[in-house]
């Protein structure tokens, strides 16, 4: 009777841990295969969705549907085609895409010999989303997506609008719940294998032709007759098959991304595979090493803390590997791996992602930067994804550890490319730190960054000086969006007015400023400040 009971109150314990949310901090593995059929053959197999914490514990294994219920469509995936299951996180944090076939356990495509082949007017593509609930939405189903072909990945901002590519159709758009025609948003290349978007921009992987790893157009199109453009430096000679590749901001001192890894498995001509490093050096991205050059890679995820990224791959098809960078910005990469978890008999491992998360993640701080000359200290940051932020702080400590509160930026709140600049007067300090404050009261920090006084910093021109009602402000063309400012010695702004796109000077009217010492600034989105000082009589 005491065994009965026992089993009754671990099996009531099981149930109770298989039914929990995802972790945004652990790991999510797609799996073909339930270990019961063979995954050496292009036929339909289940997929699942494993949890794993970082260290490698499993924790549940969520199963995508294998039969239709109502509007959602069963998905399951080729037992043996590798390039398959490269999932992805939406960048707004809330849910996990994938991609498969409206088809039978263990059947082939309709009218062909395997299920990849099968045209998708007959087997349709299905694009399922998972949210932090495990709630899953399977009801996305192309006609006109990969047809005969492998169907890869795609990506999302918001949840709603999706981003596809396969071994056929190039870059397309849809949205969630779609059944009708998508639009051909880049077809240059048409057999693509890794689709991602990072810092409100999509990139695309591929190993036909020449292009190896390339920008979609900019930004987030949505519209068809877009440009792929490679990355600088990568070529198909330096990086041969790709994979999921991961972008990180690692250098504050360049605004934006500028550390990159890929993963590659090493077919094709000329091989190496394993794990790839670059960083963008002027503009430029430049091989920092290969990691594991023995083994063939395909998944990858990460996680940037300063200069450390924290990478998890899948390895041959069937193993889950850690690696720690601590090199940084255009250090050499030869970290090692650590097998984490492995598949067991009858499954493979694909693609890899973060979990998603329960509420929208945070902003994303792209990059927070500044410098100090005889003028003041300058910051100037970039942010994407701010869902409901408030305000920034910025921190000055004198030793790195006691930091205050100097100056606040109301957020701009906005899920696009936002771009903040600022200056503070009179600081003895040269530790300084973003705090990034929710409307909720919570906050997080940027990395301390440490500014050195006379940093090279380009001057303005400002004639007349002394000043009586007026000054022209002299610079170089400008051909975006910028701001002319008058700041008191206290930080003030005073004046603030927009500078005409192609002018190379601007006049501002001084009239009703009181007699004493200003500072002009110059503000061009993610530049340097470009500031001098003037005395108005």
């Amino acid at each position: 009777m005491k065994k009965i009971v026992s089993s009754l109150i671990l099996t009531h314990l099981f149930f109770i841990a298989i039914a929990q949310n995802f972790s945004p901090s652990n790991l999510i593995v797609f799996r073909g295969g339930d270990g019961t059929g063979s995954v050496s053959t292009n036929v339909a197999v289940p997929i699942f969705l494993d949890e794993f914490s970082v260290s490698g514990n499993l924790i549940q294994s969520v199963a995508l549907p294998t039969t239709t219920n109502g509007l959602n469509r069963r998905i399951l995936t080729s037992g043996s085609s590798t390039s398959e299951g490269q999932i992805t996180r939406s960048t707004n944090g809330l849910y996990i895409f994938a991609v498969g076939y409206d088809a039978a356990v263990g059947t082939t495509g309709t009218g062909t010999t395997s299920l990849s082949g099968s045209p998708a007017s007959t087997t349709n593509r299905i694009i399922a989303r998972i949210d932090n609930a495990k709630n899953i939405n399977t009801t996305t189903a192309l006609a006109d997506f990969a047809s005969a072909a492998n169907a890869r990945s795609c990506a999302s901002d918001n949840g709603n609008n999706i981003w596809c590519v396969g071994g056929a159709s190039g870059v397309v758009f849809n949205t969630i719940g779609s059944t009708t025609a998508s639009t051909v948003v880049a077809n240059s290349v048409t057999n693509l294998r890794t689709i991602n978007i990072f810092d409100n921009q999509l990139y695309i992987g591929t190993a036909s032709g020449t292009t190896r790893l390339a920008t979609v157009g900019s930004g987030l199109p949505s519209t068809n007759g877009q440009t792929l453009s490679l990355l600088p430096g990568i070529t198909n000679t330096n990086l041969v098959s790709p994979y999921q590749f991961v972008m990180f901001d690692v250098n504050p001192t360049i605004p934006g991304l500028d550390v990159l890894y890929v993963t590659d498995d090493g077919t094709g001509t000329n091989p190496t595979p394993g794990i790839f490093k670059y960083s963008l050096v002027n503009g430029f991205w430049e091989n920092n090493g290969v990691v594991d050059a023995t083994a063939g890679y395909r998944g990858l995820t990460g996680v940037g803390s300063g200069s450390v990224v924290n990478l998890y791959a899948v390895k041959s098809g069937n193993t889950l590997v850690a690696i720690t960078d601590s090199s940084g910005y255009n250090g050499s990469f030869t970290a090692q791996p650590n097998i984490i978890a492995s598949a067991a008999s009858g499954t493979v491992f694909r693609g890899v992602c973060f979990a998603p998360t329960a509420t929208a993640l945070p902003l994303n701080l792209i990059s927070f930067n500044g410098s100090q000359n005889e003028f003041g200290t300058h910051f100037w940051w970039s942010t994407t994804n701010e869902v409901n932020t408030d305000k920034f702080e910025i921190e000055g400590s004198k030793d790195g550890i006691n930091f205050k509160a100097f100056a606040s930026v109301q957020s701009k709140n906005t899920t696009l490319l936002n771009s903040y600049q600022f200056t503070l007067v009179n600081i003895q300090t040269n530790y300084f730190r973003l705090k990034m404050i929710d409307k909720d009261g919570q906050f997080t920090y940027s990395n301390i960054i440490q500014i050195q006084k006379n940093t090279a910093i380009q001057s303005l021109v400002v004639a007349p000086n002394p000043v009586i009602d007026h000054i022209i402000v002299s610079h170089a063309i400008i051909n975006k969006p910028a701001t002319v400012q008058i700041r008191s010695l206290t930080s003030k702004i005073i004046h603030k007015q927009q500078v005409v796109q192609g002018a190379t000077s601007t006049y501002v009217a001084l009239n009703n400023l009181s007699k004493g010492v200003y500072i002009v600034e110059l503000l061009v989105p993610n530049q340097p400040i470009q500031i001098t000082k003037f005395i108005k009589q």
